[in-house]
């Protein structure tokens, strides 16, 4: 896709760190979906797997801790926490959304 520097508003060229800031929140969505799903759109996590919560997780202190996925269904999976952190010691249930493969 081609873009004409004319077509782009003068205020996206001066304000640098909104223009940043929308390209980094764009990023992190496609990011996120190509974590969830494979072509198929099938999750490919499994158990056992060691996965790292991401900036969507609140609360916001649970960003970047990392747990093993213990039980999974379609939506959502129970992960154990490697390290216990505020109320978080055990087991933890959400949504695949929320975290990244990787150790």
């Amino acid at each position: 896709m081609n873009v004409n520097l004319n077509d782009i508003p003068d205020f996206v060229k001066q304000d640098k760190e909104w223009a940043k800031a929308v390209a980094d929140t764009i990023y992190d969505e496609l990011r996120q979906l190509a974590n969830m799903t494979n072509r198929s759109g099938v999750i490919k996590f499994k158990v056992g797997d060691i996965v790292t919560f991401n900036s969507q997780i609140n609360p916001k202190y649970m960003i970047g801790q990392k747990a093993r996925i213990v039980k999974m269904n379609h939506a959502r999976a129970k992960v154990q926490m490697l390290v216990p952190v505020g109320r978080f010691n055990d087991i933890v249930n959400c949504p695949y959304s929320l975290f990244e493969a990787g150790a």
